[in-house]
């Protein structure tokens, strides 16, 4: 990606580059002179960030100092708890400028040697009810092929272990009751925003960087006022519907790992209700 290069008029050998790089790349030599050395870099950057002399730098030529958070521990917190996932939305629209911005940030996310590998779908108005449609439609079909029980016995016999999630008693009984009241959008809630989370390359870690880069999206439209929640039920719904990719303009590869949902809740919430406490093993 970017080569990275030790200025040694303002290199004076402290160690931190040598401490921190994960690979190794950076070594004294026998004058005790830092240097890099061939072993891969994985783009963290760290070197070039924490360098407390600025001797390091990389052929991208992006420089710009960190700004630490200034929010007191218990707003901080206090932020974080009071994210709900939204119930209903009230199909408002959000403004562009707002969405670019909480997208954009998503270059923060952590990913494998810094190449962010997902792209960004953002869906309003018209396509997000033309979203509806399709995944409806297919998970229409779905269950008219597992309501039968020979399709149902060669498809658990002959699917592979990924595609068997399709047809597991869970999944069918959650699109069931998603589709069970015709006038009611049970899937996208109403969105004023639909954003998919995809790529055409198979890569290690991307289902994981999906979640992240979601979770991160969701925080970000928190800040903003914005509720959220990330759907199960919409990377199910596309993933194996080839006409709706099509439509979509993805090809057959594509693999849409996870899906945010945005917009301004219906109903003001009041309380704050129990939640069951998680269970944390100390060693």
């Amino acid at each position: 990606m970017f080569d990275l290069s030790i200025d040694e008029n303002k290199c004076n050998a402290c160690g931190v580059c040598v401490e921190i790089c994960k690979t190794q790349k950076f070594v004294f030599n026998e004058n005790n002179e830092v240097e890099l050395n061939n072993n891969e870099c994985v783009y963290c950057y760290d070197c070039v960030s924490m360098c407390p002399e600025f001797a390091i730098t990389s052929t991208v030529n992006y420089l710009k100092t960190l700004e630490k958070n200034k929010l007191k521990t218990k707003e901080l917190i206090d932020f974080i708890n009071t994210k709900r996932t939204a119930g209903f939305f009230d199909n408002g629209q959000i403004q562009s400028q707002i969405l670019e911005e909480i997208i954009s940030s998503v270059k923060y996310s952590p990913s494998f040697k810094n190449k962010h590998k997902l792209h960004f779908t953002v869906m309003q108005n018209q396509a997000v009810h033309n979203l509806l449609i399709g995944i409806k439609a297919f998970f229409k079909r779905l269950l008219e092929i597992t309501n039968n029980k020979f399709y149902r016995a060669m498809l658990n016999a002959f699917s592979s272990k990924q595609d068997k999630y399709y047809y597991s008693k869970e999944f069918i009984s959650t699109i069931r009751n998603a589709l069970n009241i015709p006038d009611k959008d049970l899937i996208l809630k109403n969105a004023g925003a639909v954003i998919l989370i995809h790529s055409n390359e198979d890569f290690i870690f991307g289902a994981e960087e999906a979640v992240i880069a979601a979770e991160r999206v969701a925080f970000l439209a928190h800040a903003h006022g914005i509720s959220s929640a990330i759907n199960v039920l919409v990377p199910a719904g596309i993933n194996k519907n080839y006409k709706l990719k099509n439509a979509l303009g993805f090809d057959k590869h594509e693999k849409v790992y996870a899906c945010v949902l945005l917009g301004y809740e219906k109903f003001a919430r009041i309380l704050d209700v129990y939640r069951e406490p998680p269970v944390i093993n100390y060693f």
